[in-house]
């Protein structure tokens, strides 16, 4: 009995040591449950351009896994910052995946001020019962959508214009356009436009154009515009200035337009003065009505004039009509620029004494200074053909309409009695595209290489045209 008792005790022992054993090894071989998470999907691609031609596309598609929240309530939120310290909200989603539109996304960015074309650097998360998920980013490019907004002037501003000073400052528009700062190279066009007030634009005068943010316009400009737009001579008058903003990308045209301000402007009148060179250092000799050459006029101030050619060694003076001898333009008693009308009498001659030559002749009526200065053309080109060509021409774009070259400058050309419309016009060299001079002042100018369509209004012209410097002169036939 004593030996079966030792035995049952021992088995006892036995089991109850491996009862324990068994229990610390299935403690060791336990597995935890991991943790829930709540996490936005890393993006597809790390740059975002949006396309304002599809306003109504998808911008981006974000998904998430929601393990943690137990909601289906969720903010979507961007940023600028990492931090997150101005969020701006995206929209809100019941489902795990949330899609914004390319004009939605693109105004959330001007929202947050971004930039336009700046591939700026976005921080989207999702929110939900005050529970944050991760974080992720992509660069993306937005359009521009905001107005430009003119600063300078306002609706206050009001100028009595006056010829005697026509080549002063009469108004400088300045604008802020909020989608580009200063140093963003995207290169956006304005333009400075008015009509009369109260027309909503339906005629526009352009004021000039810029990729500034400011423009300024001289009395001569500003009167030639209020004129132009049907404001009455020595009559305060009223028009509407605006800016209109064009920025050219692959997509087509972005066109932007501030709000209009309003200016009062009296305008002067008086007919613009031409002049007309004769004496015998010039191509018509002393006869005062022989096709005689004209000065360009400053297409900004109209009491500058200049005239670059061919010399001979001799004298000359300046007339304001042709086949008149006055007014006239020659030296004054104490050498300085002077007209007959001043003087009461006639001038002194202009003189050529270092011999015939290429000149650049400057006159300023305003403070009767003048001067002739050699010119060097020995590099210049000499054409066999130039002609005018567009849409105010006679052949309109399709071909040019040759002028004639001067046999005693072979710089110089022109065309006498040419009917033109409304339209534009260009010249150019060998009835061909490759040399061609443009500018956007009309009847007087400088043309460049490729420069713009000169604007013409319709009437009958005789026309000169230098290629020493691309100048041009439109004299219209009155009689």
């Amino acid at each position: 009995m004593n030996t079966i008792s030792k035995f049952y005790k021992l088995s006892l022992i036995f089991s109850l040591l491996l009862f324990f054993n068994a229990c610390e090894q299935e403690d060791n071989l336990r597995f935890t449950q991991p943790e829930g998470v709540f996490e936005l999907d890393v993006p597809p691609s790390p740059n975002i351009f949006l396309n304002f031609s599809v306003p109504d596309n998808p911008a981006f598609t974000v998904n998430w896994t929601d393990e943690v929240t137990g909601t289906n309530e969720y903010t979507v939120e961007m940023s600028t910052t990492q931090d997150f310290s101005s969020p701006v909200v995206l929209g809100t989603s019941t489902e795990n995946t949330f899609t914004i539109s390319v004009a939605e996304f693109n105004n959330a960015l001007s929202q947050a001020d971004v930039e336009a074309f700046a591939n700026e650097a976005i921080f989207v998360r999702v929110v939900a019962n005050s529970t944050e998920s991760n974080i992720i980013n992509f660069n993306v490019d937005k359009y521009p959508e905001n107005d430009p907004v003119i600063q300078s002037p306002d609706s206050s501003f009001s100028v009595v214009l006056s010829g005697d000073t026509s080549g002063d400052d009469a108004i400088t528009v300045s604008w802020n356009d909020p989608d580009f700062s200063a140093d963003n190279p995207t290169e956006v066009n304005y333009s400075v436009e008015a009509s009369l007030s109260g027309t909503d634009f339906e005629n526009v005068e352009l004021m000039g154009m810029t990729t500034d943010n400011s423009l300024s316009l001289t009395q001569f400009e500003l009167n030639e515009i209020a004129l132009d737009a049907g404001l009455e001579a020595s009559v305060q008058g009223s028009l509407d200035v605006r800016v209109s903003s064009l920025v050219e990308t692959t997509n087509g045209n972005i066109e932007r337009i501030s709000d209009a301000i309003t200016i009062d402007v009296t305008p002067y009148s008086g007919p613009l003065t031409n002049l007309f060179m004769v004496g015998a250092a010039t191509a018509p000799g002393w006869n005062n009505d022989n096709n005689n050459p004209a000065l360009v006029r400053d297409p900004n101030d109209p009491n500058v004039f200049t005239y670059t050619g061919r010399f001979l060694n001799g004298q000359f003076k300046v007339l304001e009509q042709r086949g008149g001898w006055q007014p006239q333009w020659g030296v004054g008693p104490n050498g300085d620029l002077a007209s007959s009308e001043d003087l009461g009498q006639d001038p002194g001659v202009f003189e050529i004494v270092d011999g015939e030559g290429y000149y650049t002749m400057n006159m300023n009526l305003s403070n009767n200074t003048y001067s002739i200065v050699p010119f060097d053309e020995s590099s210049a080109a000499t054409y066999s053909t130039i002609g005018i060509i567009g849409s105010s021409t006679p052949n309109g774009w399709g071909s040019d309409t040759d002028m004639t070259q001067s046999t005693f400058d072979p710089h110089l050309w022109y065309i006498n009695d040419i009917n033109l419309v409304d339209g534009e016009a260009k010249f150019r060299a060998g009835d061909a595209w490759d040399t061609n001079w443009g500018a956007d002042t009309e009847l007087t100018g400088f043309g460049t290489q490729d420069g713009p369509n000169i604007p013409v209004e319709a009437g009958g012209y005789d026309i000169w045209f230098n290629d020493l410097d691309g100048s041009y002169v439109f004299i219209l036939n009155d009689e």
